[in-house]
């Protein structure tokens, strides 16, 4: 196979880290900053989250897809799978963590209860089954159980069946493992391999949930022979809803066996798609059903693509029932053809594009335009220099009568200028407080929405099944609100400031260009391709974060699309309900008692009023400041101050005209010789 995509992300960061070697050789930046960009590569971690029900084929193919080889164990039962993590190590080894005292005591608790106490409550019924099995396996565990509780344990990468495998001897206590593979390319990589939910351990449940929560890619595996059923369902419109899940693929899994009882293709996919439009369709979760309809589910067979890949010898000892029966229905003959009829490659370019997306362009590129605005500053500033220098060696050379009245031009030049600029603040004030105002209300009524939405909830909460479910809808509506909702109005109203500004610029730099063409008269000066350098600049400092010097004061962040959520106060009332008042309550009272009714209302009223999204709104302000002071200095300090400067002195100091022409003229060679360097850097270093 090609490159695997973790691949591709290790050969992206190296030829980062690279670039940033390079930019610090050429002094484009200093070595602190060079650290800095380093340690956020180097820092990065890229997850993807794997789930679904059991025998769909997660195993299978995590393990063509991540170690091209039969490394992961054959699948244990439902909901009692440890969480696994697989990462980079230097050598083969696991490490296993095991459920505390307490969490034990838990299960042994839930395993206990009757399924007459809750018969008609499937998440509640799916817990106690599932630490029934888990405490009926305690048995097979070697020694006293109290001495693995609480603590962890490293072993050897063979063993690993004995805590992952259906048959494992520490299966019923194993809480998480993690893999440790050395793979280079699985270095800042983690992929989750998820147990079922509706774990009868809460800490457990919890953990899988805050991976998938932070997973750049979560992968829905359905089995193409049942696909889509209730459980997927349940998975898809609850558990991944609860996760506040941002991307998401659905991988239809082993479609070979329905094609090879005769099934065509485009009629397996089309009734998986005709399912989940159903389910959508009874779900009224907008925001889920949007994601869900962004990329159609992919057929694929994970065991087709592991076959294409291990060794023939090893395929015939190991599948060769499957290599034939395969082979018959496809009609092929080769591995290739095997690789190509197994669709592994249709899913693993979506799970590249989402994080080419989501990883590489917002959290590698940032670092990469970061170098290279670090190179075209200095090269404008050299480029400065040297229309400077030249612009000297020009007055040098003229009468002083022409030097003064060109210095009457500058004068009349910089004070229409002073002028402009605080006409260019009116203009941006005001169109920007009218953006503002809208994506502030835009914001609010949001929020609006959703607490108009509980506040129904809570008026009609006779007809909730339970306080579970009441507690896991309204901690869901929330996650969707902020972690989608609110992210996205953020992200449209950077995106219109950005417009805005760069509108404003761009009118700006025109009319300046006029005044430069009418009091600049100078061969060596182009006021057209000055300014259009003025704008380009500008504009692209909008499109990326510069990383700070050891001498700024600071580093404004909010302006960042993801970051504005730590800049909103609405996030600290996550989550609104905590399931132990739910549980005090609703259990005793709930039904018909008004006075829990108001006081879950206030709790509404308390989380909207908390909603505060000034914090990211003085952010994108703070860029109107950024833009002023730049147009101020590239114009006006960069050159008419200068140019002012340097014709006041040419005057009062006629002597030695010649000498100072010969040390200009030698200047003007140097910042040439440097800008033909910087120039042949650049384009060596940032070539595609």
């Amino acid at each position: 196979m090609e490159q695997n995509i973790f691949e591709e992300y290790q050969t992206e960061k190296k030829r980062l880290i690279k670039i940033a070697a390079q930019a610090r050789a050429n002094n484009w930046i200093n070595e602190k900053q060079e650290q800095e960009i380093i340690e956020k590569i180097n820092n990065s971690t890229l997850t993807l989250g794997v789930i679904g029900q059991m025998k769909c084929g997660k195993s299978t193919f995590l393990n063509t897809f991540v170690f091209g080889d039969t490394v992961l164990p054959a699948a244990t039962t439902p909901m009692t799978a440890a969480l696994s993590i697989i990462t980079y190590g230097p050598e083969k080894k696991i490490e296993v963590e095991f459920y505390t005292s307490e969490e034990w005591e838990e299960q042994k608790y839930q395993a206990s209860r009757n399924f007459d106490d809750v018969r008609g409550n499937e998440m509640e019924e799916s817990k106690i089954k599932a630490a029934k099995e888990l405490v009926s396996k305690a048995c097979n565990i070697p020694g006293n159980i109290h001495d693995y509780l609480g603590n962890k344990k490293k072993d050897n990468f063979n063993n690993l069946k004995e805590y992952v495998g259906a048959d494992g001897k520490y299966i019923s206590i194993t809480k998480s493992v993690t893999l440790y593979y050395p793979h280079d390319y699985l270095k800042g990589v983690e992929i989750v391999d998820t147990p079922g939910f509706n774990d009868p351990i809460v800490s457990r449940e919890e953990r899988t949930k805050n991976f998938l929560k932070r997973a750049d890619v979560v992968l829905l595996m359905l089995y193409a022979g049942r696909a889509f059923d209730s459980t997927d369902k349940t998975i898809l419109f609850k558990n991944v809803r609860e996760c506040g899940i941002g991307k998401i693929l659905i991988g239809v899994n082993k479609y070979d066996i329905a094609y090879g009882n005769g099934e065509l293709e485009s009629n397996i996919i089309s009734t998986v798609k005709e399912q989940i439009e159903k389910a959508c369709s009874t779900s009224g979760d907008e925001a889920l059903i949007t994601l869900i309809k962004e990329r159609d589910p992919i057929l694929l067979s994970a065991e087709m693509a592991l076959m294409s890949q291990l060794p023939m010898s090893r395929v015939m000892q190991e599948f060769a029932t499957s290599w034939n029966n395969v082979c018959r229905d496809f009609e092929i003959s080769s591995q290739p053809q095997m690789a190509e009829k197994s669709h592994i490659a249709e899913l693993i370019n979506a799970i590249k594009d989402i994080i080419q997306r989501d990883k590489i362009e917002v959290l590698l590129k940032k670092p990469y335009n970061a170098i290279r605005g670090a190179a075209l500053t200095q090269k404008e500033s050299l480029e400065t220099e040297l229309q400077q220098i030249q612009m000297l060696i020009n007055n040098l050379q003229q009468p002083n009568k022409e030097l003064e009245e060109r210095l009457e031009k500058l004068k009349k030049a910089n004070k229409r200028m002073s002028g402009k600029l605080e006409v260019l603040d009116d203009d941006i004030d005001l169109s920007f407080s009218e953006l503002l105002r809208k994506g502030r209300h835009e914001m609010e009524d949001e929020v609006d929405a959703v607490c108009k939405k509980l506040d129904h909830e809570i008026d009609n909460l006779k007809r909730m099944a339970g306080t579970d479910a009441l507690d896991n809808k309204w901690r869901s509506t929330w996650n969707i609100l902020v972690d989608r909702t609110l992210k996205r109005c953020a992200e449209k109203l950077t995106e219109d400031t950005k417009r805005q500004l760069n509108s404003c610029v761009r009118e700006f730099c025109e009319e300046t260009e006029n005044i430069l063409l009418r009091n600049i008269k100078d061969e060596d000066f182009d006021a057209r391709d000055f300014m259009k350098r003025v704008t380009k600049s500008i504009s692209e400092s909008l499109d990326y974060d510069m990383y700070s010097d050891e001498n700024d004061e600071g580093n404004n962040e909010t302006e960042d699309s993801i970051s504005f959520l730590e800049a909103i106060g609405i996030v600290c009332a996550i989550p609104i309900f905590p399931a132990v008042y739910l549980g005090d309550k609703i259990g005793k009272a709930l039904f018909g008692n008004n006075d829990v009714k108001r006081e879950l209302h206030k709790k509404v009223e308390n989380a909207r009023s908390s909603f505060n999204c000034e914090a990211f709104l003085e952010g994108l302000k703070s860029r109107k400041g950024k833009v002023i002071e730049a147009v101020r200095q590239k114009v006006l300090d960069e050159l008419i101050s200068p140019l002012q400067t340097q014709l006041e002195e040419i005057l009062s100091n006629t002597q030695d005209r010649e000498q100072r022409l010969v040390t200009a003229q030698e200047h003007e060679k140097e910042i040439n010789s440097k800008l033909l360097q910087l120039n042949t850097a650049f384009e060596s270093i940032f070539a595609k």
